[in-house]
């Protein structure tokens, strides 16, 4: 179940203004209790449930793609090479996260329960040659590999309970990953 994704990003909380108006704009209406009752009063049929609709909160966002131009850029993605740098790179850190493997740190050995599996190297791929197509690029190289090992790995390795028990997490591991690149 944890490789139903291709990556996970993770948002922290808003600060505590961000949050109050939130709170305020997803729990009301703008249309105004008083209003209705006047309107009411002045004889209109409130039954009517386009009046209830919410124009404050009807989406402003606009489409910049459409699903044939979203299937173009897929495809192109999957047509980007893979120089081989990329290949050892992302090997280097898929198997290295993986405890047990030989050659394996032992800090990796010490603190992860489960490594990536082989679907990990197909979503670092992926994701590499979509972020190198969103540079402008028509190749990935190992910057973006390494600009996406958060979000590829954090869901496809588990931690053991002694490394979390002693402050280590995601981040060290990836750390950890990252400098021996």
């Amino acid at each position: 179940q944890l490789d139903r994704f291709l990556t996970k990003i993770p948002f922290g909380y808003p600060d505590e203004n961000a949050e109050r108006k939130i709170t305020a704009k997803t729990t009301g209406t703008s249309n105004d209790i008083r209003d209705l009752f006047a309107r009411s009063a002045a004889g209109e049929d409130l039954t009517n449930p386009e009046i209830y609709r919410d124009k404050n909160r009807e989406s402003k966002v606009k489409a910049v793609l459409g699903p044939n131009d979203l299937i173009l850029i897929q495809d192109l993605t999957r047509r980007l090479p893979l120089p081989e740098k990329v290949v050892d790179a992302i090997m280097h850190i898929v198997r290295g996260a993986r405890p047990g493997e030989p050659g394996t740190d032992d800090f990796i050995t010490k603190n992860v329960k489960w490594g990536p599996g082989p679907r990990a190297a197909q979503a670092f791929a992926l994701v590499a040659k979509a972020r190198a197509l969103m540079r402008g690029e028509l190749a990935p190289n190992v910057d973006d590999v390494k600009a996406i090992m958060g979000p590829v790995l954090v869901h496809r390795m588990a931690l053991k309970y002694t490394a979390k028990n002693n402050g280590i997490g995601f981040a060290d591991i990836i750390k950890k990953l990252s400098n021996d690149l």
